[in-house]
C-alpha cells in the first residue's frame, strides 16, 4: 500500500511520498545507458477511456527506437496533473517519434476514473508490477520525477517543469537539453531511524537530534559522554545502559534542582510490577547486569555548541517524559509527605564552636574535614556521600553560620555517621514532612496525551 503525504514546495514544484515497499537503491544516472532488461519488462499498458479501457500486455520494447518521457505521477500531486496535461496536448504533433509512459504507484481504482475525467490519451502503465520494476530502475521520492531515454540511454532526470516542445526538439536533434536535474535522496528509507545504517547519510550535518533505545550490548563498555556549554563543540549527552530511575535523577537534577539528583528524592508511586522496571529491586544486591540487559536504556542528545548544562539536561528531563507518556506515566517535581533524616542539633542550647577555616574539604583516607562550610554546603556534601540512604537529608537546624565537620569515612553507614555528627551536636532524626520530591507516577490517558505533546 503506498502512504502518501503531500507537501507544498515553493513554486509548487514537487509532491513528496513515501512508499512502504519501494525499494532504495541508486537506480539508473544520466548518460548510463539503459540494460536489456529493462527493455524486456511487460506488463498491462493502454489508454484509458470513457469505458475505461484495463489496457493489454505489452513490452518496453515497443518504445526502444523512440524517446521515451517515464513520467512518474500521482492524482493527488497538482504539479503532475499539470505536466501530464501539457505533454498529452503535444502527443499529435510527435507521433512515431515520442512516448510518453505515465506511471503511478495508486490504485487503478483511483488511477482509472481520474485519467477518464481528463480525457488523456496517453499509454498509461496499468500494472503494479510493472511500476513497481520501473521505480527501482529509477528511484526517487518525490513526484513528478520524469526519466528521459533516448537511443538507448538516459538524456534526463528531471521535474515536470521540464516537459515542453523545446526540450523534445532539443533531445531528438541530438542536442543537450537545458533541463535541471532532480535529485532525489534515494539512499533514505523513511521507515527507518535517520542516519542509522547510512540512512540518509552520514549525519555530519547533524545539529539536533535525540534518541532513546534500549540495552545494548555493544555499548556495555562505553563511557558517558557529557559536553555542555563548550561553544567549540557540539553539546552532548550520552548515557548507555541505564535505568530509567537513573537518567531521571540525573536528568532532573541537573536542570530543576541538585537535590534530585538521587535516588532517594525519587518516589516512585507505581505497582511493583511495573517500578521493577525502573529501579533495580534491592534484591539484587548490586548485580544488575541480568536485569539492565532487559531494562537498561541507552540516551543520546546532540544540541549546536553552546547550549548550557542546565538546558541540556532540560531536553533530556523533557525527552524522558515524552517516553513516559506514552506509557501513561509523568515525572515531575511535588510537595508530599515523605519520610526523611532531619539534620538537628541535639542541644540547641550549646554554642557552636567557630569555624577554623573557610569552606574547605580535606579527605584524608577514612576521614572527611569538612571546615568553615555553611550548613546547605554540609547537607548537599552528606547528601552525595551517604545517597544509599533510604530516605534524603533535610536541614532543620535553623543555623545560617559557618561550622566544621569531621565525618569517619571507615564505615559508610548510618549509625557510624549519627557517631561522627554526635561529636558536633548533631543528629538525624528519622521523620515525616511535606517535602519536595521528583515523582513518578501513573496519569490519565488525557494528560499523558498533552504531556507527550501530541495535541491535535
Amino acid at each position: 500500500m503506498i502512504k502518501k503525504i503531500t507537501m507544498l514546495i515553493v513554486g509548487g514544484l514537487l509532491c513528496l511520498y513515501f512508499s512502504s515497499s519501494a525499494q532504495y537503491a541508486s537506480g539508473l544516472k544520466i548518460a548510463e545507458p539503459v540494460p536489456d532488461s529493462f527493455w524486456r519488462l511487460s506488463g498491462l499498458i493502454g489508454k484509458v477511456g470513457t469505458g475505461v479501457n484495463p489496457g493489454s500486455a505489452s513490452s518496453l520494447a515497443d518504445y526502444k527506437d523512440k524517446l521515451l518521457i517515464i513520467d512518474f505521477w500521482a492524482s493527488w500531486c497538482v504539479p503532475c496533473v499539470a505536466s501530464l496535461s501539457k505533454l498529452n496536448a503535444m502527443t499529435s504533433e510527435f507521433a512515431g517519434k515520442v512516448a510518453v509512459l505515465p506511471v503511478s504507484q495508486e490504485k487503478l481504482s483511483v488511477q482509472l476514473p481520474f485519467i477518464a475525467a481528463r480525457g488523456w490519451k496517453l499509454p498509461f502503465v496499468l500494472d503494479t508490477s510493472l511500476s513497481e520494476q520501473l521505480k527501482a530502475y529509477f528511484p526517487h521520492l518525490t513526484v513528478p520525477h520524469q526519466v528521459w531515454i533516448y537511443q538507448h540511454k538516459v538524456v534526463a532526470i528531471t521535474s515536470g517543469e521540464s516537459a515542453s516542445k523545446e526540450n523534445i526538439l532539443a533531445v531528438l536533434r541530438g542536442d543537450k537539453p537545458v533541463m535541471h536535474e532532480k535529485l532525489d535522496a534515494v539512499d533514505f528509507d523513511p521507515s527507518a531511524p535517520l542516519y542509522v545504517n547510512g540512512n540518509g547519510g552520514d549525519g555530519k550535518g547533524l545539529l539536533y537530534q535525540s534518541a532513546i533505545s534500549g540495552f545494548s550490548k555493544a555499548l556495555l563498555n562505553v563511557k558517558n559522554i557529557m559536553v555542555t556549554g563548550d561553544p567549540l563543540r557540539p553539546t552532548r549527552l550520552f548515557f548507555p545502559n541505564f535505568y530509567l530511575a537513573r537518567l531521571l535523577n540525573l536528568a532532573a537534577g541537573n536542570s530543576l534542582g541538585k537535590e534530585y539528583i538521587y535516588q532517594n528524592r525519587l518516589l516512585i508511586d507505581l505497582p511493583d510490577a511495573l517500578t521493577g522496571k525502573i529501579l533495580p529491586p534491592a534484591s539484587l544486591q548490586g548485580k544488575i547486569e541480568q536485569w539492565l540487559s532487559v531494562n537498561g536504556l541507552t540516551y543520546n542528545l546532540q544540541l549546536p555548541a553552546g547550549v548550557s548544562k542546565q538546558a541540556a539536561y532540560r531536553y533530556m528531563f523533557d525527552d524522558l517524559n515524552r517516553l513516559l507518556s506514552a506509557q501513561g506515566l509523568i515525572c515531575r517535581i511535588e510537595e508530599v509527605d515523605a519520610d526523611c533524616y532531619s539534620l538537628e542539633f541535639i542541644n540547641s542550647a550549646l554554642p557552636v564552636p567557630p569555624a577554623l577555616e573557610e569552606n574547605k574539604v580535606e579527605v584524608q583516607e577514612k576521614l572527611a574535614r569538612l571546615l568553615g562550610r555553611s550548613m546547605q554546603q554540609h547537607v548537599s556534601w552528606l547528601r552525595s556521600q551517604y545517597k544509599f540512604l533510604p530516605c534524603t537529608i533535610i536541614d532543620h537546624t535553623g543555623f545560617s553560620g559557618k561550622l566544621d565537620l569531621e565525618i569517619d569515612l571507615s564505615k559508610l553507614d548510618l549509625a557510624t555517621l549519627q557517631a561522627s555528627l554526635a561529636k558536633s551536636n548533631l543528629r538525624l532524626r528519622l521523620t515525616r514532612q511535606r517535602v519536595s520530591m521528583l515523582t513518578l507516577r501513573q496519569i490519565s490517558p488525557a494528560i499523558a496525551k498533552k504531556e507527550g505533546g501530541r495535541d491535535e
